[in-house]
C-alpha cells in the first residue's frame, strides 16, 4: 500500500465540536443506489469506508456507471423482495 493510500482520511464529527480526521479503508460493499423512484442494490462495489462510522464513500465514476446501467435497463435478473413497514402506524398506535 502506498503512502499516499494510507493517508486518506475523512473528517468525521464535525458541528458536533468533536472535529478530526478518521482514516477510510478501501473495502468491497453492496450499496443500494435510487434511480426512477426504484432502488437497486449493486454488489462488489470499491468504497473507501470511514474507520470511525463506517459511512461509504463512491469514486463519482463509480456512480455515474451505476446512474448509466439503471438509466439503460442493464441490470441483473435477480429480484429482492422487501417488506415496506410505515412507522406512523407504529407511533400513533
Amino acid at each position: 500500500m502506498s503512502l499516499l493510500r494510507e493517508n486518506v482520511v475523512a473528517l468525521v464529527g464535525v458541528g458536533l465540536g468533536r472535529e478530526r480526521l478518521a482514516p477510510l479503508k478501501r473495502k468491497t460493499i453492496e450499496h443500494i443506489h435510487r434511480w426512477g423512484g426504484r432502488l437497486y442494490l449493486f454488489k462488489n462495489v470499491q468504497a473507501e469506508v470511514c474507520s470511525q462510522c463506517g459511512e461509504s464513500f463512491l469514486k463519482p465514476a463509480v456512480l455515474r456507471l451505476m446512474d448509466r446501467c439503471t438509466a439503460t435497463g442493464k441490470v441483473g435478473r435477480a429480484r429482492l423482495s422487501i417488506p415496506v413497514i410505515s412507522l406512523l402506524a407504529k407511533v400513533s398506535a
